[in-house]
């Protein structure tokens, strides 16, 4: 089964640090995620994250563009046992839904910020940082769940 690297769906952007899919669907393990109603609202709130303290390589700013494009070279590449754990992932939770709402913004223009922030405190400053910006969406991605995080 093919592995996707996030490097070149997100060129310029570095890879998830715990890897973007979990049984065939979008899961970036260990980040805050906030859409953002267009690329330049998006980068604003990269930098404001950067400028909190967030190492460079723990934020990636997406625009829509390139996450439909991702979404579109994953759906290609997928391979048959990634099929079938994204059909059983729609057995236990709705993230297969919620993927395809959040690829429905990215469609409409959206802007994405993925922060790197894999303990509570850092998941609470890149939380208020984001909200600062005026998200669309705002969600944190742990271990074994994702929380919907206030806008």
């Amino acid at each position: 089964m093919p592995e996707h690297n996030e490097a070149e769906a997100f060129p310029d952007e570095p890879p998830f640090k715990d890897g973007a899919s979990s049984f065939g669907v979008f899961y970036p393990k260990n980040y805050v995620l906030g859409v953002f109603a267009d690329e330049t609202a998006a980068r604003r709130a990269g930098d404001g994250a950067r400028a909190a303290g967030f190492s460079e390589d723990g934020v990636i700013v997406a625009s829509g563009a390139d996450v439909v494009a991702h979404e579109q070279e994953v759906e290609e590449e997928q391979g048959v046992f990634a099929k079938i754990g994204e059909q059983l992932s729609k057995l236990y939770t709705d993230e297969s839904a919620a993927s395809q709402a959040l690829v429905k913004l990215a469609a409409g223009g959206a802007g994405f910020v993925f922060v790197y922030a894999p303990e509570e405190q850092e998941t609470t400053t890149a939380a208020t940082v984001l909200a600062g910006f005026r998200p669309l969406v705002m969600r944190k991605y742990g271990t074994l769940a994702i929380a919907e995080l206030p806008v």
